[in-house]
């Protein structure tokens, strides 16, 4: 199982830890298709949801809740979450705790065998920056589009590392770069 760069963890989704098990998971999942539905929920509570969590659509709950009350495929869920987390440096897959910048903070330049790419200075190090190319974020934008989950992010975001230090960023980006 392959997850995009920016996936957000199920777990966090269905407001559940890894620990819990499939009853608690199952609760939850309900309880947030409740507050989430437009004809089973009233507009305020609705909103203040929407607002306060990442499970903003019914589509991206039922997948979540799919792979998590299915004892192989949480396994392999889990698995899979361990080496984006590792992969991306993460501590989780929500990317929360990280400095995090704009793309129009960054300095754009044409490379000719590269395309544009766009540089920011490193804050901790000073001497080395955090680098994505137009092919990075265009593969982020894939990577969204294939979930196909009903969601009309205006931004993306992308986990970068300094070439130069250990430190990892956020990096969000308008769909429209």
């Amino acid at each position: 199982m392959k997850l995009p760069v920016n996936h957000s963890s199920y777990y966090s989704i269905l407001q559940v830890t890894p620990k819990d098990d499939r009853s608690v998971i199952k609760n939850s999942y309900h309880r947030l298709l409740m507050e989430n539905h437009p004809d089973k929920s009233n507009y305020a509570a609705a909103s203040a949801t929407i607002a306060n969590t990442a499970a903003t659509s019914i589509p991206l709950l039922k997948e979540a809740y799919s792979i998590l009350s299915n004892e192989k495929l949480r396994e392999e869920y889990d698995l899979a979450l361990y080496e984006h987390t590792t992969l991306y440096g993460l501590t989780d897959a929500a990317i929360d705790g990280l400095d995090t910048f704009d793309l129009s903070e960054c300095n754009e330049e044409f490379v000719s065998n590269v395309g544009y790419q766009w540089k920011k200075s490193c804050m901790r190090c000073e001497t080395g920056y955090f680098k994505v190319t137009e092919e990075e974020l265009a593969q982020v934008e894939n990577d969204e589009h294939e979930a196909d989950l009903g969601l009309d992010a205006p931004v993306c975001k992308v986990a970068v590392q300094c070439g130069e230090c250990s430190l990892w960023a956020v990096l969000t980006f308008g769909k429209e770069y």
